[in-house]
C-alpha cells in the first residue's frame, strides 16, 4: 500500500487497535478480535463515499449483525481517516450506556483485515433518518416526540 494509505496507515490501526470495547465481548464470547470469517457476508444495505453497509450473520449462533466495511485504498487524503476516525469515536462514545439508547446505533466492535476495516455494529433495515426526509416523508409532532 503507497500514497496516502501509507500516511494514514499507522494513525487508523492505532485507533483500531484501541478500538475494542467490552461490547466486543458480545461479537465472539472470547477476547480475541472478530475476523472477517466469522460471519456469512448478506447483502448489501447501502453506501458511502468510503465503503459499503452490509449485513452479517454470525457463523456461530446465526445472529445477525450490520457490517459497514472501508476500504483503506479509497481514502485520498487524511482528512477521510479523520472521518472514518471520528465515525468510530462517536460510535464508541454512544455504546457505552446501559441499556443501550433505543435510537442510537449500538456499536460491537472494529477490526482490519487486509486494506479494509470493519465496524459491526447491531442491524437495522429502512435507512436513516436523511434517507427518509429525502424521500418527502413527513414528520409531525407526535413522531417526532417519540
Amino acid at each position: 500500500m503507497g500514497g496516502i494509505v501509507s500516511t494514514i496507515y499507522p494513525i487508523l490501526s492505532i485507533v483500531i487497535s484501541t478500538s475494542f470495547s467490552s461490547c466486543e465481548l458480545h461479537i465472539r464470547k472470547t477476547k480475541s478480535i472478530p475476523r472477517l470469517s466469522d460471519f456469512l457476508i448478506g447483502s448489501i444495505l447501502g453506501a458511502g463515499n468510503f465503503g459499503r453497509i452490509r449485513e452479517i450473520r454470525r457463523e456461530t449462533d446465526g445472529k445477525w449483525f450490520g457490517m459497514k466495511e472501508f476500504d483503506l485504498l479509497s481514502l485520498t487524503s487524511t482528512k477521510d481517516a479523520e472521518i472514518i476516525v471520528n465515525e468510530l469515536e462517536c460510535l464508541k462514545r454512544f455504546s457505552q450506556n446501559t441499556p443501550p439508547h433505543p435510537h442510537l446505533l449500538q456499536f460491537y466492535a472494529s477490526f482490519r483485515e487486509s486494506h479494509y476495516i470493519y465496524f459491526i455494529t447491531a442491524l437495522y433495515h429502512g435507512g436513516d433518518l436523511r434517507m427518509s426526509y429525502r424521500l418527502g416523508e413527513k414528520y409531525n409532532e407526535e413522531k417526532t416526540a417519540y
